[in-house]
């Protein structure tokens, strides 16, 4: 027993003048606004072929250009034709006004007109996110007046933050 009660003095000695030692630092994460756009989905090409086509127009929709977004803030995409002519859509002998050709980023509905000029507003004050992917479809509609052949623009996309 003696024996014991020795040996639990002796820890409890040994605890109550263990000796401890601290150290600590300041651990610190420097975060910049960041905006990256991803185009996927090829260049869409609609083709005219029937009389409907020309009367109702043709839509993109079996296709779809997919614009991905990754954004630590709230953004806004926008869209802007440009071309040798304005915006417009340049053939052979005539050009189409950029007015004939629309886009949606809402699932084939609300076609904007675009523009050469000014850029037109796709998706506004969508929420921060990482990789947020918004489909993309163009809907043209040039009328009986313009000659067969290939008409062609380019469509910048920008994506903002707000």
């Amino acid at each position: 027993m003696k024996a014991v009660l020795t040996i639990l003095s002796l820890v409890f000695f040994m605890s109550a003048n263990a000796q401890s030692n601290q150290g600590s630092h300041t651990v610190s994460m420097v975060l910049a606004n960041v905006i990256e756009l991803a185009l996927t989905g090829g260049n869409p090409s609609m083709s005219f072929t029937t009389a409907a086509h020309y009367q109702n127009g043709v839509t993109s929709s079996t296709t779809p250009t997919t614009l991905t977004v990754s954004s630590n803030k709230a953004y806004s995409i926008t869209a802007l034709a440009s071309s040798a002519d304005n915006g417009n859509l340049v053939g052979s002998s005539v050009n189409i006004p950029i007015a004939k050709l629309t886009v949606t980023a809402d699932n084939g509905s609300n076609y904007l007109p675009l523009s050469g000029t000014v850029a037109t507003t796709i998706k506004a004050a969508q929420a921060a996110g990482g990789g947020v992917a918004h489909s993309v479809y163009y809907k043209a509609n040039p009328g009986f007046g313009y000659a067969a052949g290939t008409y062609t623009t380019t469509i910048t996309y920008t994506a903002t933050q707000d």
